[in-house]
């Protein structure tokens, strides 16, 4: 299967990966795959007084435009955060997202800090892989709040 590049950010990487090396031509999609881990739903309040007051401010047509273009930059700053923390967006609905957090991903950046906290662990490996999506997603959420705090702060 050949994926046009304009589609290919918005699937969930998960999925590009096994469209790219693990699926089969025969494959059926959608299909079910077993994950142990984190999921963290997020929604973005405020987007539909937003959107309103973009309405009256500017018209129908420019204040969509401009609703738009706000919920892409922050729909883009939150995706970028979970990739950082080794989730995946399994879902983006309106101002909401859905993330998948497994656990088996290390990611450079925050390898010192995430490691320490890692290797303090002693369990089984299917309670160490959901205890590593639990800290993903914990620490994710933190940091996505302490942007979003820093970003209301400046305006």
């Amino acid at each position: 299967m050949v994926l046009s590049d304009v589609y290919v950010p918005y699937l969930p990487v998960t999925l590009r990966k096994e469209l790219a090396f693990g699926g089969s031509d025969n494959a059926v999609l959608p299909n079910l795959v077993n994950v142990r881990g984190a999921v963290m739903i997020l929604d973005i309040s405020g987007f539909t007084a937003l959107g309103e007051e973009l309405k009256k401010s500017y018209g129908e047509r420019e204040g969509s435009a401009l609703l738009a273009e706000s919920i892409d930059e922050i729909l883009s700053m939150i995706t970028t955060f979970v990739y950082d923390f080794a989730g995946d967006v399994i879902k983006f609905a309106g101002d909401a997202l859905i993330c998948l957090f497994s656990g088996h991903a290390s990611v450079e950046s925050r390898e010192t800090t995430l490691q320490k906290e890692r290797d303090n662990l002693a369990k089984d490996p299917p309670e160490l892989v959901e205890e590593q999506a639990m800290f993903d997603a914990k620490q994710c959420a933190v940091e996505l709040l302490k942007q979003v705090s820093e970003r209301a702060s400046l305006e």
